[in-house]
Order: C-alpha cells, then sequence, then structure tokens
C-alpha cells in the first residue's frame, strides 16, 4: 500500500507501503489475510467467492468493461530493465534463502507473472518493461543491531551505496531482506509483511524495500504457514511479498502513479490470492515455476479487461470480461451442463463455446468454480480437451465439504471450446463453474 495509509495506522515514516494493513472488506475479497492494526490475520485462503447453493445467472451477452479496478495519477513508471539488488541483512550464514531468492530475481524478468506490469503505462502512453536482472548481493552483519527502524533500513541502503559494495543506480530495486531473529519497530509482522519507498542518494532518486524473514511470523506472513517448495519456508515466503514489492515499485515508484480509490497498489489488490497451485515434489503448494524452481507467489492485478487477478499475462491475448454467468452446474437435471454428478475416477468434457456469450474463438476462461455433496475426499482436475490430464489439481476437497477457488482454464483449440473435469475422488462431487471472462 502507498504512504496515505500511515495517518490511518498511526505510523510516521513517509512513502513505507504496507502490505498488509488491508480492510477487513478488501483482504476478503483478495482471498487473503486481515491484520488490522497489531491484531493477527485471519487465513481467508477458503472462502467461497461464489454461494454454491445460488440460483442460476441468465445468460448475457458479453459486456464491455468500465475501467480496470485501479487508477493512474500522473506519476512515472519505471521503464527499461529494472536491476534488482540484495542486502542480506543479520545471519545468513548456512541458510540456503540467499541460492532460493537469487534465482528468483535472475528468472523473474521475461517471464508470464511479471509481464502483467506491462500493461501499466505512463502518461506518454509508455508501458513498464518485462526486463528485471539480478544486480547484485552485499552482507550486513548487523551493522544497525536487530531492531530496525525505517530510518535505519534507509540507512542500511544509503551505507551499501555510499560504501560502494552496491552501485548507484536509478534504475535498481534495493531490497534489505532480514534473518528472522531481526526485527522492524513499525509494524513487522502486526501490520505489514513488507513496503516500498524511495529516497535521493548522492543525488540519485534511489527505490528501495524492506522484506522480513517470515519464518519470524509464519501465520501473518506465509500465505501457508510452512509451505516451502523450495525447502525453506523463510525464504519461499519472502519470494511472494518481494513479488508484490517489486510489482509496486515498477507501477508507482514515486508513490503518485497506479493506485485504486482506496490507496491499493496493484499487489495490495491480489494480496495472499494465489489462484490454482499445485503439488511439488516434496509435497508443498506452488503456482508457478520460475527457472528450475517452483514457487508460490501472490498473483498480480492485471491493468487490462476490467482488472483482475492473475499470475500471467499472455500479450497476444486480450482480455474480454462478461456479466458473472453460470456455465456448467451437475445439480441440475440431466444434461449437455447440468447433471449428473461427475463419477468417481471418471472424465468429463463440457462444450463451453456459445454459452454464456464465449466464442468459438475463445482460448481461455476466467471462471470460478465450487464442488459441493463430495462423497469423499479427494480432487478434480480441469484441463482442455484435446490434451492429457495434468499433474495439478485445480482443487482439492474433502467428504461433504463444500469449496470454492477461482482460475484461468485453457480450453480446446479445435473450436468446440471444450474443457475436461476429471474426479480423482472415490465417490460423486457436484461441479458448479461460473464464468466472468474469457481470453481470445
Amino acid at each position: 500500500m502507498r504512504n496515505r495509509h500511515l495517518a490511518i495506522l498511526g505510523l510516521s515514516c513517509l512513502g513505507v507501503v504496507l502490505i498488509l494493513a488491508l480492510s477487513a472488506t478488501a483482504a476478503a475479497a483478495a482471498g487473503g489475510r486481515v491484520l488490522t492494526d497489531v491484531r493477527k490475520g485471519t487465513y481467508r485462503g477458503d472462502a467461497a467467492p461464489f454461494d454454491p447453493l445460488a440460483p442460476l445467472v441468465p445468460l448475457a451477452p458479453p459486456a464491455p468493461a468500465v475501467g480496470n479496478g485501479i487508477d493512474y495519477n500522473g506519476g512515472p513508471v519505471m521503464h527499461g530493465t529494472v536491476h534488482v539488488y540484495y542486502i542480506w541483512y543479520g545471519n545468513w550464514s548456512s541458510n540456503t534463502g540467499p541460492t532460493v531468492l537469487q534465482d528468483w530475481a535472475r528468472h523473474i524478468g521475461g517471464s508470464p507473472y511479471f509481464n502483467i506490469n506491462t500493461t501499466y503505462t505512463d502518461s506518454t502512453n509508455a508501458a513498464v518493461s518485462n526486463s528485471v536482472t539480478f544486480g547484485g548481493a552485499v552482507n550486513d552483519a548487523y551493522s544497525q543491531g536487530t531492531s530496525l527502524s525505517d530510518a535505519k533500513i534507509l540507512t542500511i541502503v544509503s551505507s551499501a551505496i555510499n560504501s560502494h559494495a552496491l552501485p548507484l543506480d536509478a534504475q535498481g530495486v534495493y531490497f534489505v531482506l532480514t534473518s528472522a531473529d531481526v526485527a522492524e519497530t513499525s509494524g513487522f509482522c502486526s501490520i505489514y509483511c513488507g513496503w516500498h519507498t524511495y529516497d535521493t542518494i548522492s543525488g540519485v532518486n534511489v527505490k528501495y524495500a524492506f522484506v522480513g524473514n517470515s519464518d519470524r511470523c509464519p501465520s501473518a506472513c506465509q500465505g501457508i504457514p510452512g509451505n516451502q517448495p523450495n525447502g525453506n519456508s523463510g525464504a519461499d515466503g519472502m519470494a511472494s511479498i518481494m513479488a508484490h514489492e517489486l510489482d509496486e515499485t515498477v507501477t508507482d515508484p514515486l508513490l503518485n502513479a497506479w493506485f485504486d480509490a482506496s490507496g491499493n497498489e496493484n499487489g495490495d489488490k491480489c494480496s495472499y490470492n494465489y489462484g490454482v497451485t499445485y503439488t511439488t515434489a516434496n509435497g508443498a503448494k506452488a503456482n508457478l515455476r520460475l527457472g528450475s524452481r517452483d514457487y508460490l507467489l501472490q498473483r498480480n492485478w492485471i491493468n487490462a479487461g476490467g482488472g483482475s487477478c492473475q499470475v500471467g499475462f499472455n500479450p497476444g491475448l486480450a482480455f474480454y470480461s462478461i456479466t458473472p454467468c453460470r456455465l456448467i452446474d451437475t445439480r441440475n437435471p440431466q444434461g449437455p451442463a447440468g447433471g449428473p454428478a461427475l463419477q468417481a475416477g471418471a472424465t468429463r468434457t463440457f462444450a463451453l463455446a456459445g454459452q454464456c456469450g464465449i466464442p468459438a474463438s475463445a482460448r481461455s476462461l476466467s471462471v470460478n468454480l465450487t464442488v459441493t455433496q463430495p462423497a469423499a475426499a479427494g480432487y478434480l482436475s480441469l484441463f482442455p480437451a484435446d490434451q492429457s490430464i495434468p499433474v495439478a489439481s485445480v482443487i482439492n476437497f474433502s467428504a461433504g465439504q463444500i469449496r470454492s477457488n477461482n482460475a484461468t482454464l485453457p480450453l480446446s483449440g479445435e473450436g468446440s471450446g471444450s474443457l475436461a473435469v476429471t474426479d480423482s475422488s472415490a465417490g460423486t462431487v457436484h461441479f458448479i463453474l461460473d464464468v466472468n471472462g474469457y481470453y481470445q
């Protein structure tokens, strides 16, 4: 979040970006955590965005998007290649975190994930570039102690630059990354997990961020406490917060460019919203792969097609929003988009082109899916009907549980817009699918 929230929260550091001081309503909508003042967050990852017992929504033609849910306020964005620098503060010896997070920095540029930021432009209509490099790192062994203020964070960054340990770079974003024994006294773990801002150092405008070690407060700063797709829960949790702060820095570097009417930047609008996840080889959850590693990164707000939280953006596809419409409900009488319930171990195919205003040219759908009345624990896999069943699940459930998730689902490419659904459980389950937009 931007610095305008500081007065509300009683903080005084100009420019701090508080990523977890969401209102309860906004956080619930994002499927994330609610941290207000110094209260612990409540995980809302299982909150159902749609009532599975709600009546059918009438079919509706595509509706033009009215705005994208985020506003341009006149300031600059970052153009060209962004250089990410790390300051490893505290004790990182015998810790795999530096390797995990340096790999993140080396591969996030050029990815579909970071490409979402290219939907943000400045007053000349010049867009953020999908280009990030890792510029280097330096260690700082507690030069400012184990209890840091916002002012001390700036001192740490300034010292690294003025000592020439790191270059003075107007295209840089300097991350102060702390070990788990280090506190940030303005609200780390109670109000925020990270922030970004800027200052002038030796006449150059420098963008920098603080991201604390999520192992210090897993219940507050890790999307799934203890989750570690790379075997390091602290670094794996930090990767998502770092993505949040990097997204916000490039689209709102001086805190006067892109944010909504509530002051939420693009990262704030999707805090702790991960979308579809898959299970990694070590049993952890992830939602994308960068290089050779899996990460669970919060989604980012795409500034197109009415706006939405996405894990990636394909510039070759345009997004078209439609009035939310029910595509499939297996609780209904038997039919192509109705009953019966999904059967244990079986795959069912649904042809969706022509329904709810979805054209035959649609390549993927933005949807909310719900399962209800499952007879046994299991999961559903959803995939294009002309492809093989994937390893990853889209939604998991227990017997008798009602669960919902949102996702972007690719369709078959031969014109029928078909989606295959496999019930990988030992019993039947009812399945409901609501669409809110498509890509073509």
